[in-house]
């Protein structure tokens, strides 16, 4: 005797708790002929859309983004409107705010997700209200406001950003959050959530006093903890105002009036929309309990912000950073969109010998490491996670020979970005590599020239997962694997690599998923023995290229395997 179960859940892990020998059927988002489909059965039944309607109404039902209660909700409207082309048209301008209207038809179906959460997950998804319409947020970026804004709970043993990851995942596994971009190694790059989610999240916050989104004036009577500011043009302030904001995001009025000063218990401060050289921010050194600040230059008054956590810098040329920002105790993640390099004061007193405090920073990008006493700087930052810099060769005085950074002190490092910008000091074009910190799980080189032994040395790193290599030439243009090697390995990038043949046997990469080829010689051929061992291989290629002819057969298996899971099926005999 065979029976079925079929049962619908939000919970993506369920089916696998419920049955050992489930069968899960991925309920993914329509496509846009799909939504296009159940637009006309809910606007005309069985009756054929007028032609001129056809284009767009189309055009409507893409903008649901696949979300099926979306086109219910704006069939609704349609179905109660003129069926002629211009009234279309006004509908088609701003699908979302007509959706929005009628989005209270729906809020108790909307608000089932949003009441079954747990309390910790709550104010986490109420804050994709801050960003936005349509926004693909980055996710370091939304984890670490999640941190500083309160929102993630200690948990022995895992670091706060950890902790905040796995309450993002717990979202988009309940059908919160939609995944908009993937990691090379498997996690979430930047997500998004729907506008009627977001709509829901707006109103909830404004009633809770969570949030409110400004778009024209900030009143003095303003009582949400946190404002996100999206007109295109600064909004007026109606002083005095600040008195309850925790958190202030978007297009920011003039910092150089006195809004600051009342901004004593802020916590999270955006100014990266505005360029802090053309003003002269007035109270900003009051905000002593600031713990995430985005600016498009560092401020004078830096060391006045004692409780810093998270800094971004959007600066468009090479800035100089001074000791005072690296010795600030609480700061663990500073990112320069333009570059960074130590000041020189600084690196005058590294030649010195003199000794640095050792700092708390976990997270640095993107850092310019040019010489000896730029290094020795860098060890005054033992705890980093992931960097990302430029390195040059430099004259090293203790051994009198040119040579390259050493990174290897960083035995808590797991991402490393590297830049080789080349030097013409020195006859010898490749830096060398056999200096590179073991627990490295994502390796991006560009631009290096590697000699079969630094190919056999990044092999050999024992917990390296994702491997990518841009703009390299391998010497002899040759790659030959050995034994043991990339025994971890999940992705790799080939991005411009200048490579003729590649050797590698069944055992050389047992565990890897991704091949991504990019501008590498059109007569390469993929070792035919490639992922032989895995059960699922993807490959992506932007040439055409002479590879093992099952890996296109497996590479289709597996691009179903990265859809969002909603609906269950379970089978059993």
């Amino acid at each position: 005797m065979s029976y079925e179960i079929l049962f619908t859940t939000r919970f993506e892990d369920l089916a696998s708790k419920a049955l050992t020998n489930a069968f899960v059927n991925p309920l993914r988002f329509l496509t846009e002929d799909e939504c296009w489909k159940l637009l006309q059965w809910k606007v005309f039944h069985k009756e054929p859309c007028p032609e001129e309607l056809v284009g767009i109404g189309k055009d409507i039902a893409i903008d649901c983004d696949g979300l099926p209660l979306a086109v219910v909700v704006i069939a609704a409207v349609l179905a109660n409107l003129e069926k002629k082309k211009m009234v279309w048209k006004e509908v088609a301008k701003n699908t979302s705010s007509h959706m929005s209207k009628r989005t209270k038809d729906y809020e108790k179906i909307l608000k089932l997700s949003y009441n079954h959460l747990p309390m910790h997950l709550k104010p986490c998804f109420l804050y994709f209200g801050v960003f936005e319409e349509d926004t693909e947020i980055p996710v370091r970026k939304l984890t670490l406001l999640w941190v500083a804004e309160g929102f993630i709970e200690k948990v022995e043993h895992k670091s706060s950003e950890d902790v905040a990851e796995e309450y993002l995942a717990d979202l988009i596994n309940r059908g919160l959050v939609i995944v908009a971009k993937r990691r090379s190694g498997g996690g979430v790059k930047a997500c998004k959530v729907h506008d009627l989610l977001r709509d829901m999240c707006l109103r909830i916050g404004v009633e809770d006093k969570f949030m409110k989104v400004i778009q024209n004036q900030i009143s003095i009577y303003e009582q949400q903890h946190r404002l996100s500011i999206h007109s295109h043009s600064a909004p007026s302030v109606s002083r005095p105002f600040g008195l309850h904001v925790r958190s202030l995001l978007g297009n920011l009025p003039d910092p150089s009036t006195s809004i600051l000063c009342n901004l004593k218990l802020l916590k999270v401060l955006d100014l990266s929309t505005i360029d802090l050289r053309m003003y002269n921010p007035t109270g900003i050194e009051v905000l002593v309990l600031l713990k995430f600040l985005a600016v498009s230059s560092i401020p004078s008054s830096i060391e006045k912000f004692e409780n810093l956590e998270v800094l971004f810098v959007d600066n468009k040329e090479v800035v100089e950073i001074s000791e005072i920002l690296f010795n600030m105790t609480k700061l663990r993640h500073v990112h320069f969109t333009g570059g960074a390099q130590f000041a020189e004061s600084w690196c005058v007193r590294a030649a010195e010998h003199e000794s640095f405090q050792i700092n708390n920073l976990q997270n640095v990008s993107s850092i310019f490491i040019h010489d000896e006493n730029a290094e020795k700087i860098l060890k005054c930052s033992p705890h980093l996670r992931r960097l990302k810099c430029k390195l040059t060769v430099f004259w090293d005085s203790s051994d009198n020979n040119y040579r390259y950074p050493a990174l290897n002190f960083l035995n808590q490092l797991e991402s490393l970005n590297i830049y080789f910008h080349p030097s013409y000091v020195s006859d010898d074009a490749s830096p060398d590599l056999t200096s590179l910190p073991l627990n490295l799980r994502k390796l991006t080189l560009r631009n290096f020239d590697l000699s079969w032994k630094q190919m056999k040395i990044i092999g050999e790193l024992p917990k390296l997962e994702v491997l990518k290599l841009r703009d390299v030439t391998i010497e002899g243009k040759r790659w030959v694997t050995s034994e043991g090697e990339f025994q971890e390995l999940r992705f790799l990038e080939l991005d411009g690599v200048q490579i003729e043949h590649w050797n590698a046997l069944t055992d050389h990469f047992p565990k890897l998923e991704q091949l991504v080829l990019r501008s590498c010689l059109q007569h390469l051929e993929i070792p035919s023995d490639l992922g032989k061992n895995n059960e699922i291989m993807e490959m992506k290629s932007s040439k055409s290229l002479s590879p093992a002819p099952n890996l296109y057969e497996v590479s289709w298996q597996h691009s179903d395997l990265r859809f969002f899971l909603c609906l269950f099926r379970f089978c059993t005999s």
